[in-house]
Parts: structure tokens; sequence; C-alpha cells
């Protein structure tokens, strides 16, 4: 999941924090329209169904979304509100 993750990034930071929780850091590209791109693309890149020991199962996403400095002037306060968004 982490390839499929980072090959639709397109070059934004791509960190799994734990288990199934995955954050992703973009500081390109004109705002809040690139963070909608790149969740469009992160959704996209989870649609197909993945092969896992011999058995087809499907995942989706959750994405939360939060702004630099609109959302948080700090990395604490931008993944809370990201939480939150969820």
């Amino acid at each position: 999941m982490a390839a499929r993750l980072q090959g639709a990034a397109y070059g934004a930071f791509v960190a799994r924090l734990g288990g199934d929780e995955f954050t992703l850091i973009c500081d390109s590209g004109p705002q809040p329209v690139t963070a909608e791109v790149l969740a469009a693309r992160l959704q996209a890149a989870v649609a197909d169904a993945i092969e896992i020991a011999g058995h087809q199962t499907r995942i989706g996403l959750s994405i939360g979304v939060a702004l630099f400095p609109t959302d948080g002037a700090d990395a604490a306060a931008l993944r809370s509100n990201a939480d939150i968004a969820l």
C-alpha cells in the first residue's frame, strides 16, 4: 500500500505513522486545489483490488486535510486538525 500511495503522491513526502495511518506533506502548488488533486489521485491509487495470499481484497481511504497556516501554525496543530477533518 505504501508503494501505491508513494506512486500517487507525485513528490509529496509520504510517511507511515503506524498501523493503517499515513501522512503526506505537500509543499508545492496552489492550495487547496493541490490538496484536492492529491486526494483524488490517492483514492484512484487504491481503487483496484489487491491480491494478498491468493485472495482479492479492496481497501478504502479516509482523508483529512489541514493546510498551513490556515489550519495550524505547527506540526502538532496541523496533524490534529487533519485528524479532526477525517
